[in-house]
């Protein structure tokens, strides 16, 4: 009977219904916060302020909730109306039902979900677990939630292949819309686990930049999403105004640490090396951020003194040349030095050497007396 009472009351049959009841609730939660927040009157001015903080904000958002979406509309619900019918229902439950412990309705990981998923236990009806575990795994936002990606693999045995691909159709429609959660750790193992690259570029495009480098082993599976995902990362890298460069300390200096060395597993030393170097040639008194590279860039110093010496080398191994040219100019300079026959060092003529023009080495015969 609670089977039955909660399969219609949730629409499990439909995950797609199931779903778009999830993203009203969201956007009502938005909606709700927004109204609170945002003061009358606003300029626009401040209107474009509040944005540049809501994309900071977007591009700042790649870890893990420590909350379930249930248990945090749970929460708002709560905070919103102090006398909220579903404490009043547990309340009673509570009364009715012996050993019913949770004092309020968002101590269940998945609030109502919770009971269902024990009644499927209970009844061990697989096919309303397959159904659930996979409506799991399309809202998970705790790492604990991924663990309902190993339980379906499990239970759907030669069905796997079928509910993974309606998990990626649904998450694929279903990401459209910025209001989810922005990073989902089960979808995440699924892709991981199954190879799945173009689903995986699908997902991370509308997210943090982050979000992309932790599945960039993934994604780089195939070359043109590759090629794609470097070309991106490279932009955020190369831009000063970045969410990574926005504070210089030891966490932004870790965290783009931890986006080169991504780009060193997936693409080769020699890009992430590039990348470092254009970072501090960005950042030169970035200490931290300095560090957090060395490795990266004494690699780089060392190739530029390797270079200098392998130019040091070639010259030295060719000494004859280098001879070669300086006797020739010994020999011009000592032919351009010697004076010119018959000239002495001033340029006028040598008498001697006029003087002993046309005569020859023999002496003159002397003629004899007539006798």
């Amino acid at each position: 009977m609670v089977r039955s009472l909660l399969e219609r009351l949730f629409c499990l049959s439909d995950l797609g219904k199931l779903l778009l009841h999830d993203e009203l609730t969201i956007l009502g939660d938005l909606a709700h916060a927004e109204k609170d927040d945002i003061p009358t009157g606003e300029s626009a001015h401040d209107r474009e302020v509040r944005r540049r903080k809501a994309r900071r904000a977007h591009d700042n958002d790649f870890e893990p909730r420590s909350h379930t979406m249930a248990e945090e509309h749970a929460s708002t619900r709560r905070r919103r109306d102090k006398d909220w019918e579903a404490d009043v229902a547990l309340a009673n439950m509570r009364l009715m039902v012996p050993f019913v412990r949770p004092a309020r309705l968002d101590e269940l990981p998945h609030t109502w979900m919770t009971f269902l998923e024990a009644a499927y236990e209970h009844l061990k009806d697989v096919e309303g677990l397959r159904r659930l575990y996979a409506y799991y795994i399309l809202i998970a936002q705790t790492y604990p939630e991924a663990v309902y990606v190993e339980r379906l693999r499990y239970i759907s045995g030669e069905h796997w292949e079928e509910d993974r691909d309606l998990i990626v159709s649904l998450c694929e429609k279903q990401r459209r819309g910025l209001m989810w959660p922005a990073v989902n750790p089960a979808y995440e193992r699924l892709l991981r686990e199954d190879r799945l690259a173009d689903a995986a570029m699908k997902y991370t495009r509308l997210k943090s930049p982050d979000v992309m480098v932790r599945m960039l082993d993934v994604i780089a599976l195939d070359p043109q999403h590759a090629q794609e995902a470097l070309r991106r990362l490279c932009e955020v890298l190369q831009d000063p105004d970045s969410v990574l460069y926005e504070s210089d300390d030891a966490r932004s200096a870790k965290r783009v640490g931890r986006w080169i060395r991504k780009i060193e597993a997936v693409y080769g030393f020699e890009q992430a090396a590039a990348c470092s170097e254009d970072i501090i040639s960005m950042f030169p008194h970035r200490s931290e951020l300095r560090a957090e590279l060395s490795e990266y860039l004494r690699t780089v110093d060392e190739r530029t003194r390797d270079s200098t010496s392998d130019e040091g080398t070639s010259d030295a191994n060719h000494p004859d040349e280098t001879e070669a040219d300086g006797t020739m100019m010994n020999e011009t300079t000592a032919d351009e030095a010697a004076p010119v026959d018959g000239a002495s060092d001033d340029g006028a003529p040598d008498e001697t050497a006029g003087a002993g023009e046309g005569q020859s080495d023999e002496m003159p015969r002397q003629e004899e007396p007539e006798r």
